[in-house]
């Protein structure tokens, strides 16, 4: 994969721009498309000569599909890691690879140049992507430490669950704890 052409920038609202004006692009080349298509049917009488040639259309157009070494999860490619700025990690980037142009999504990088991605539309109809709490809740998710902690909390309840007389105060604690982390992850 060819990454020289690659830049990164920080996710701005020029940036949600972009991804609209990309999808209005590609929607009205799939408009175009189509109308070239009933152009063909029409002309022909025939409706199977009309099925063949829109099956033979669809085979020589290539499928986009998402660079493998940019899935979420993945380790930033080493070549990229070291153009990487380090004043962008933790911080919503635009969208790298091609596949995810139209889509709303952005892109965070965390410290162990570990890739994830967030959406880029606002959460529960109220945080933008642009939102104080919503980045906070990006940072707090993005965090290994994060990961770390649910697991442990996880285990820490599986434990007092097989505990027979324990007080209920331990399950408000847990379902507080729970409940935190559903809000951090929706927003």
């Amino acid at each position: 994969m060819n990454y020289s052409s690659i830049v990164f920038r920080e996710f701005t609202h020029e940036s949600f721009q972009r991804i609209e004006r990309y999808r209005q692009e590609e929607s009205e080349c799939i408009a175009s498309e189509q109308l070239e298509q009933q152009t063909i049917c029409k002309d022909d009488n025939d409706k199977h000569h009309c099925m063949i040639k829109s099956s033979k259309n669809e085979t020589k157009e290539p499928k986009r599909m998402p660079n493998k070494e940019l899935a979420v999860g993945e380790t930033l490619p080493r070549v990229l890691q070291h153009r990487f700025p380090s004043e962008l990690i933790g911080e919503p980037v635009e969208e790298i690879d091609s596949y995810y142009r139209t889509d709303y999504a952005i892109m965070v990088i965390n410290r162990n140049n570990t890739i994830f991605r967030f959406s880029a539309t606002s959460a529960c109809f109220i945080f933008s992507p642009f939102n104080y709490f919503r980045h906070l809740a990006i940072r707090i998710l993005i965090h290994p430490f994060y990961n770390t902690l649910v697991m442990l909390t996880i285990l820490t309840n599986c434990v007092f669950m097989t505990f027979k007389n324990v007080s209920e105060v331990n399950e408000y604690v847990f379902t507080a704890i729970y409940t935190l982390e559903v809000l951090i992850k929706c927003i």
